[in-house]
């Protein structure tokens, strides 16, 4: 037989015998610490080939070969620098079995940290450490932690993101090393910001306008040619811009070429959204039971961005239609509004009927905000085993909201005050009255995961008589944002068999959050507050109990057990977002 064909025939029948030959099969099994074996037990490339329908001796072999390298990195990522890792192959078992042991051995851990600044930042020393304290206080990585590769770089980006968020929107990391000493089992970490010039503000310019002026962007604008650079004021606008309802989405940015620095253009660019829009809606809130929405609204009802929304809401015993003009936002830096309210209730066993009309003026930024506000008010109420009342005012008020806070729908830090100084017009109302309320809360991280919430708000009316004034004016508490372990509005004057509304209120609550994890937390509180028509009177009603959180982006979502002390009831509350 000829060589060339007796080789073919070997070849042949080697190849029909791997063809027919069972495919090998293994399973992977990994020995270690906890803080290891999750990840080496997704990261291996044995875990990827581990269903492989091809696999053969040989290629296991290799994989086998390469994860024990794998694994020692992996172990450096979490801190280990000198792991000890066994790997045996058990082919006799079926599958055969691949059992990789890691003993990680010391942890290495943080002895130093350096951070420091350069660049014109460096110029001012007094500059230089009024920037660079912040960034030693939030630094994360701590003195005494494991070294891991993976919280070293979030923490690299998120001293630089930090510090470019203001002024220094060009910052780059000129350096950084983390070195190892593996006889130490210590690393000293070293990073090194470049800040770039300094930049201001210029001027704004506006993208994707079809339906409407650049007015109306450019008058929510309230930063300045010249001014600072600071990341918050263009995340304000945004916000601003978004919740005007006549776009779509937005963005907004600035030119970071460090030739521009003395006077970087601002960029909006927008994306406009149907002017009209119908809404049918329902729910449920713990106040008011269930809850039906119609809202129909036209952002540009005249061509100019003139804005009518027209909204009824039956929510268990409360009824209510609205009419709302929003005017165009002014160059003056105002937003007017014109307004008309229907109102029933039937709550606590009181029977109200009301009606409001009127126009509201405010300044545009929302961290100070000034209002002023004419309106006439129409209440007739009607208490369970009472005498009935009928009241109308014509309304003044100023009002000075400051939002001194990290983030305005979800605040950790900083605080939230209110103060409204009102009354009614003598002659223009059954009688003449002074009213004023004021709102406080305050926010303070404890801790990473813990935090404290305090909240402090009343109220007065100056009048003779109490049925003398509208009820909508008056005060009554108690409910999911206000003093829970109570009914929506149950705690107030008794009339009869009914809760009226006093000329007093005073509420406050002390909260305690402790976050499980970026999303949810538990919390325990104590409230307290009710509303009365002297001050001699006003007995606070205590509630206290323990509730969930959820982070979410219109703010916190709560579910409350509460127990109220007065009445030694159980009550569940629900609510969302910031009270005021």
């Amino acid at each position: 037989m000829p060589a060339h064909v007796a080789i073919l025939i070997a070849l042949l029948l080697w190849t029909t015998d791997a063809a027919f030959a069972a495919p090998l099969r293994y399973r992977l099994e990994v020995v270690a610490p906890d803080a290891l074996k999750g990840t080496v037990s997704r990261s291996l490339d044995l875990v990827r080939w581990e269903n492989y329908e091809e696999m053969t001796p040989e290629l296991l072999d290799r994989l086998v070969l390469e994860a024990r390298e794998q694994a020692r990195q992996i172990a450096a990522t979490e801190g280990y620098f000198e792991p000890k890792i066994d790997i045996d192959v058990d082919r006799n078992l079926e599958p055969a079995l691949v059992r990789i042991t890691i003993d990680p051995g010391v942890p290495t851990r943080i002895s130093r940290v350096d951070l420091t600044l350069q660049g014109s930042v460096a110029e001012d020393p007094t500059r230089l450490e009024q920037r660079l304290a912040p960034l030693r206080e939030q630094w994360s990585l701590r003195i005494g932690e494991v070294f891991r590769q993976v919280e070293w770089t979030d923490a690299k980006a998120t001293m630089l993101k930090s510090f470019a968020a203001k002024d220094y929107a060009a910052a780059t990391i000129a350096s950084s090393k983390a070195t190892i000493d593996p006889d130490a089992h210590s690393a000293v970490l070293e990073v090194t910001l470049e800040s770039g010039p300094a930049f201001r503000f210029g001027e704004t310019h506006v993208t994707g306008l079809e339906l409407y002026r650049p007015e109306i962007v450019l008058n929510l604008n309230t930063i300045t040619p010249g001014e600072p650079f600071a990341q918050q004021e263009l995340d304000q606008l945004q916000r601003r811009l978004s919740a005007t309802g006549y776009f779509a989405s937005v963005q907004t940015g600035i030119d970071i070429d460090p030739a521009r620095a003395a006077a970087t253009p601002i960029t909006i660019a927008v994306i406009e959204a149907p002017p009209r829009r119908l809404e049918l809606g329902g729910g449920y809130s713990t106040d008011t039971t269930y809850n039906l929405t119609f809202r129909y609204s036209d952002v540009n009802a005249n061509g100019n961005g003139l804005q009518w929304v027209t909204n009824v809401r039956i929510a268990g015993n409360t009824q209510t239609g609205s009419l709302l003009f929003n005017l165009p936002p002014r160059a003056e830096g105002y937003l007017d509004t014109l307004s008309g309210t229907i109102d029933r209730s039937d709550i606590q066993n009181l029977v109200i009927h009301a009606a409001a009309a009127g126009v509201r003026r405010r300044t545009i930024d929302e961290r100070d905000v000034h209002s002023y506000e004419a309106s006439f008010h129409y209440a007739d109420q009607s208490p369970q085993g009472a005498d009935g009342s009928a009241a109308h005012a014509l309304y003044l008020e100023y009002r000075r909201t400051l939002r001194r806070v990290d983030a305005p729908l979800s605040p950790t830090r900083g605080y939230v005050a209110s103060v409204g100084v009102g009354g009614g017009v003598p002659g223009a109302s059954t009688a003449g009255f002074g009213r004023v309320i004021a709102q406080f809360a305050y926010f303070q991280p404890l801790s990473v995961a813990n935090a404290l919430e305090l909240r402090a708000e009343g109220g007065a009316v100056m009048v003779d008589h109490p049925f003398n004034v509208p009820a909508d004016l008056m005060f009554r508490t108690g409910g999911d944002t206000t003093v829970r372990g109570y009914a929506f509005q149950s705690l107030g004057v008794k009339d009869g068999q009914a809760i009226v509304g006093g000329r007093y209120y005073g509420v406050a609550s002390a909260e305690f959050i402790h976050w499980v994890n970026a999303t949810w937390g538990v919390a325990a509180f104590v409230d307290a507050g009710n509303a009365a028509n002297s001050l001699s009177s006003l007995d606070p009603a205590v509630g206290y109990g323990l509730g969930a959180r959820i982070r979410t982006p219109i703010g916190p979502l709560r579910f409350d057990v509460a127990y109220g002390q007065r009445t030694g009831g159980v009550r569940v509350h629900m609510s969302v977002g910031v009270t005021f």
